[in-house]
């Protein structure tokens, strides 16, 4: 983009001081937000890393409880 700025900049909508005009948020409050966004994100996903572990874990302890109880079954008959 840098090397098209020289050709491109009669067709700007807006001006170099315009633009840095409007830029009203001050960099700490955005690098702020997108830390805290990181960090939500970061949660999330281990949320859900934690509840998949579980389900996963918890679904081959039933599996394996009921190929128990199957064979358990199979004997008394």
């Amino acid at each position: 983009m840098v090397f098209w700025e020289r050709y491109m900049s009669d067709a700007a909508l807006n001006t170099k001081k315009e633009e840095h005009a409007k830029n009203l948020v001050l960099l700490s409050t955005v690098i702020k937000c997108v830390l805290l966004q990181q960090l939500i994100q970061v949660a999330i996903a281990q949320l859900f890393l934690l509840v998949s572990y579980f389900y996963k874990y918890n679904l081959l302890l039933l599996l394996l409880l009921l190929l128990l109880l199957r064979r358990k079954n199979s004997y008394i008959k």
